[in-house]
């Protein structure tokens, strides 16, 4: 069983060379998609929040915050443009090279999330998985040993 030390450290100061980069919400979209699912599996009380936050932030019920229609294929777009950026900063298999770092941790994270809520057959999880020639599956699939609870 995988433990908390066998994690590897995730960001090393003094030895790995790494330069700061600052996309803006560059997975927000993709999130938006899977709103309507969190309202839906969470308990009655956090679902309210949820919902109730989300509407007052976006101005509308969570169900008409997902992108439908031709706002879907735009926002798919967007998506797509924007992992290309985060793509841009990989220096190898993970974005610091050959070993994952907390980018790639978190990535993935918000990757496996949106394809839990949405299911792996989803339209939506299906295209990102192919955007960047399926580098972002790739990315889940590298990483599936440190899924679960520890």
């Amino acid at each position: 069983m995988l433990t908390f030390y066998d994690i590897p450290f995730v960001l090393n100061y003094k030895k790995l060379e790494y330069k700061t980069e600052w996309i803006e919400y560059p997975l927000h979209p993709l999130i938006m998609f899977a709103f309507y699912e969190m309202t839906q599996i969470t308990n009655p009380v956090s679902g309210e929040y949820f919902e109730r936050t989300r509407s007052g932030f976006f101005g509308k019920p969570v169900k008409d915050i997902v992108p439908t229609g031709e706002a879907k294929v735009q926002t798919l777009e967007l998506i797509k443009n924007n992992l290309g950026e985060i793509d841009a900063l990989y220096k190898g298999k993970y974005i610091m090279g050959d070993n994952p770092t907390l980018p790639d941790f978190v990535f993935a994270a918000t990757f496996l999330g949106v394809k839990i809520l949405l299911g792996e057959e989803s339209d939506v999880w299906m295209e990102v998985a192919k955007f960047q020639g399926g580098k972002w599956a790739g990315l889940l699939d590298d990483l599936k040993a440190y899924q679960g609870v520890f």
